[in-house]
């Protein structure tokens, strides 16, 4: 579950990557690109993700498309890594940490 999501987060970042690329250098081609990413690969994983893992842990995990974000601009759109930037990174993978050790891992099974 959180390697189908880890893919899921990794899709998203592309894709916003991608849209911001276009949106930086006109070069519209990468738009259709980014929004295949942004709007079909990353809610396809995410929504696989979450039958293999409890909903506690995944949507906990999903956090770190922000986290991927800053660490992987500054090498694909060429953005500043500023000090606030990386407190904020920090924050939000030791929140996605704490809530995946501390969340329900159990699943319940519902019946209609």
């Amino acid at each position: 579950g959180l390697l189908l999501d880890a893919v899921a987060t990794l899709a998203g970042t592309g894709g916003k990557q991608l849209l911001r690329h276009a949106a930086l250098t006109g070069k519209h081609r990468y738009y259709a690109l980014g929004l295949i990413l942004t709007a079909v690969i990353d809610p396809i994983f995410d929504v696989a993700a979450y039958t293999y893992a409890a909903q506690s842990i995944i949507a906990a995990a999903a956090g770190l498309v922000v986290v991927w974000n800053v660490l992987l601009a500054p090498y694909t759109l060429g953005e500043a890594l500023t000090r606030e930037r990386k407190l904020g990174s920090a924050l939000i993978f030791a929140g996605t940490l704490l809530v995946g050790v501390s969340g329900s891992h159990a699943e319940v099974e519902r019946t209609p």
